[in-house]
């Protein structure tokens, strides 16, 4: 029989107190191989509770999850229920981890203005600490692309080109949940639907990044 690695998935909102896996009788269970070196650092995504796979209908539907499976590398997902502002504290905690990527989407649970005050700092520490990993900011989804809190992540990563600092990169609003039909739970939570969007749109440029880090 081929061997087959597969990613478990435990509930979001309720603690596991049984936890069964059924096989076939002739099959074997083994811990799966270990990545290889230039593949095992995370892909960090930090945000809101969109980020975390708030609504998905199961727990590895979210974008996040979806992103580590296709892409075949780990994830860390620091997503925040109404709680991804951008706060002094967590970049300090976020600039500990090594990661191949750092994905940053706390935009629907910011102020413009915190956007203005905090993403400024959250560039330019992380990568005074990792001056080649890639940065990826992440424009709101949620609002179009002329809005006054997009135009303002817009003019972050202009300030911060214009400054020197390079492999910071822009996700655009528009394409993240596009498509015929609608994509959220309540016009904020993606449906299972909005994260395999969200996800077709994140791959390939988090494919490229990953390419451009050697990872």
């Amino acid at each position: 029989m081929k061997p087959h690695s597969s990613s478990l998935h435990l509930p979001p909102y309720h603690p596991t107190t049984s936890l069964r896996i059924g096989i076939d009788p002739a099959a074997k269970l083994a811990p799966a191989a270990p990545r290889s070196p230039e593949r095992a650092k995370p892909i960090v995504f930090y945000g809101t509770s969109i980020t975390q796979g708030g609504c998905a209908s199961r727990a590895g539907m979210g974008h996040v999850m979806i992103l580590g499976r296709w892409l075949d590398r780990p994830v860390i997902n620091l997503g925040f229920s109404g709680s991804g502002k951008g706060e002094p504290e967590v970049l300090d905690l976020v600039n500990e981890l090594d990661a191949a990527v750092f994905v940053l989407e706390p935009l629907p649970n910011m102020t413009t203005e915190q956007v203005r005050e905090r993403l400024p700092m959250w560039v330019e520490k992380l990568r005074t600490n990792h001056p080649q990993t890639p940065i990826l900011l992440v424009e709101n989804p949620l609002k179009s692309r002329r809005d006054e809190q997009n135009r303002a992540l817009q003019k972050v990563f202009a300030d911060a080109r214009k400054k020197g600092i390079a492999r910071l990169y822009l996700l655009p609003a528009d394409k993240q949940l596009a498509g015929r039909e609608e994509g959220t739970v309540d016009g904020v939570h993606p449906t299972d639907l909005g994260f395999v969007r969200m996800a077709e749109c994140y791959a390939p440029v988090l494919r490229r990044l990953l390419s451009l880090s050697g990872e």
